[in-house]
């Protein structure tokens, strides 16, 4: 098995890495990687390995700062499968498994081989199989005459009986009369029937009907079992922490679709991740990544089972300022419309300003300043953003008639 490993995205990107039986690459930043990639700063020195071992292909994290990720999921070891992505700072490899096998023709063939080679090297092909010999042909028999005609299948009358005298004939005085009178014809037996069934028993008195004469006795319908109670469905946050189940109701509170608004410059990771972790998504903004035209911010429809984007949202990203989260039943393309705009707006003197949704340090700021109808153009379909504080704690502001209203909640 010979394995592939394209770098779809990074420094390196379009080049194509191959990995022989029993070989291992070690992947990283600097020189004392096998395969070095100085151009990304988000890769460690010796960042992961790859070994094509008898198993199947094993990737290993070398104890990297930022880690590896295979389709989304931070690994330290795992077995890769064809077409399955490894993201390490902000590079991507796609792994591609190719069989070098060559069929045998040989062990296909019901022709045994040494008469196979030798009828191959005679240039004849194989050998006609020889006619089966004609039958033996037998002398016909002599014709002597012809045939005896063959006697009649009826039988002969039999002879007349000689008239010898005897009793006066019955029934006439002609001397031609028969002896006897022909005998009478014998009627038809009569068929015979069954005879009746005997009359059932006398019914017991005190006893019903049915149970004599009137049939089997009925049988009792089976007893109707109720329904087994549904199974408990399993809670996706039971891995989490007191405080971070704390923060997740918090979230989910409002009962409606939850997104989320990433910085993708922030960390690469965030970019890294968004795009292999398979939720809903659309890109809001755009910048340069490393010289390049890339994404800068993206909306995440979040669920409250996605337990891996959770875990990567609030384990690794709570507290970093990676972005805001905003609840709204509108739907991820209005929503992203939406969004898309009011980054865009103007000052009183009519000057053009950015909004930069996804930084919360300056959406803690901005929201409360505005007034009741500014706060509704801005929200728009959004009945609320979730911003974390300065020190972890939930921000949730909502907009009303009087206004922007903050409520914010304490997680410890």
């Amino acid at each position: 098995m010979r394995a592939i490993f394209e770098v779809v995205e990074g420094p390196l990107a379009g080049r194509r890495i191959e990995l022989l039986p029993g070989q291992a690459i070690a992947f990283g930043r600097t020189t004392k990687s096998d395969v070095s990639i100085p151009g990304d700063g988000y890769m460690s020195g010796r960042h992961f390995e790859v070994q094509n071992a008898a198993a199947g292909c094993v990737v290993r994290d070398l104890g990297s700062s930022n880690g590896t990720f295979v389709n989304g999921t931070r690994v330290n070891e795992q077995v890769l499968q064809p077409q399955d992505m490894i993201a390490a700072g902000s590079s991507k490899f796609r792994l591609h498994v190719e069989f070098d096998t060559e069929p045998d023709f040989s062990k296909t063939s019901t022709i045994p081989a040494q008469l196979f080679d030798k009828t191959i090297e005679q240039g004849g092909g194989l050998s006609p199989v020889p006619p089966l010999p004609p039958p033996p042909s037998f002398p016909p028999l002599p014709v002597t005459g012809a045939p005896p005609p063959l006697a009649s299948s009826a039988p002969p009358p039999p002879p007349p009986l000689p008239v010898t005298g005897g009793p006066p004939p019955l029934g006439g005085s002609s001397p031609f009369s028969p002896m006897f009178e022909p005998p009478a014809p014998v009627p038809p037996p009569v068929p015979m029937s069954a005879p009746p069934p005997p009359p059932p028993p006398p019914m017991p008195p005190g006893l019903p009907a049915d149970m004599f004469g009137g049939g089997p006795p009925p049988v009792p319908p089976p007893p109707v079992m109720p329904p087994p109670p549904p199974p408990k469905p399993a809670d996706p946050w039971d891995s989490f922490s007191d405080r971070e189940r704390r923060l997740l109701q918090k979230l989910f509170s409002r009962q409606e679709p939850l997104y989320a608004v990433l910085d993708a410059t922030k960390d690469m990771l965030v970019r890294a991740f968004v795009e292999a972790c398979g939720e809903p998504c659309v890109a809001l903004t755009e910048t340069l990544v490393q010289n390049k035209p890339g994404i800068g911010c993206y909306l995440v429809q979040v669920s409250p089972t996605a337990v891996k984007l959770l875990d990567f949202l609030i384990r690794d990203g709570w507290g970093k300022n990676w972005g805001v989260y905003c609840t709204s039943s509108a739907g991820l393309e209005n929503v992203a419309t939406h969004l898309r705009n009011v980054i865009n707006v103007y000052t009183a003197t009519g000057l053009p300003f950015q909004l930069r949704l996804h930084e919360p340090p300056l959406m803690r700021c901005f929201l409360p300043g505005l007034l009741p109808h500014e706060a509704t153009a801005i929200l728009g379909p959004l009945s609320s953003f979730v911003v974390e504080g300065p020190s972890g704690e939930v921000i949730t502001i909502t907009s009303g008639a009087l206004g922007i209203h903050s409520e914010v909640s304490k997680l410890d």
